[in-house]
């Protein structure tokens, strides 16, 4: 299969994003500027840990949406904090592990503890902690844990609002 880049559109601010996705991710870098005549970059690309990414300044009137978010596989809770602080400063957090960052684009940070967790073979384990989740902004993961665990706190048949 041929590799597949995806494309995230900006007004003027490539650069700058590239610079600053390529600072949180280990094993990062800006790969290649492609600049206008006045100096100023219109296609950038980078990696994120080997995943190449590109940026086009395409200028106003795209916006990112939650039809597209970057998701973020977290093998424990300080990778969930390091990438939660890092992109949330200056953007905005949202519910279930989701947050914008200061680009506008959309992220999930989510610990492989939680898809273990709402998967478990104990039904009542698993939506135990999907009803912890879905109260969460960033993912915790000792949270999840206690409230899969914890029988008594949440009777079968309970919902979220």
């Amino acid at each position: 299969m041929p590799v597949q880049t995806p494309c995230l559109w900006f007004d003027g601010d490539a650069e700058q994003a590239a610079t600053f996705y390529t600072s949180v991710f280990p094993n990062s870098a800006v790969t290649d500027v492609r600049r206008n005549p006045d100096g100023s970059a219109l296609v950038v690309e980078w990696t994120l840990d080997g995943q190449p990414y590109m940026g086009l300044n395409g200028g106003p009137g795209q916006s990112a949406s939650w039809a597209l978010s970057l998701s973020i596989s977290c093998t424990d809770q300080a990778e969930v904090d390091h990438y939660w602080d890092a992109l949330s400063e200056g953007g905005e957090e949202s519910m279930c592990g989701w947050l914008r960052d200061r680009f506008g684009f959309w992220w999930q940070v989510v610990p492989t503890r939680l898809v273990e967790l709402v998967t478990d073979p104990d039904p009542d384990r698993a939506r135990r902690a999907q009803q912890a989740m879905l109260g969460m902004h960033r993912i915790v993961v000792a949270e999840l844990e206690a409230a899969a665990d914890d029988a008594a706190a949440a009777p079968a048949g309970v919902t979220a609002p």
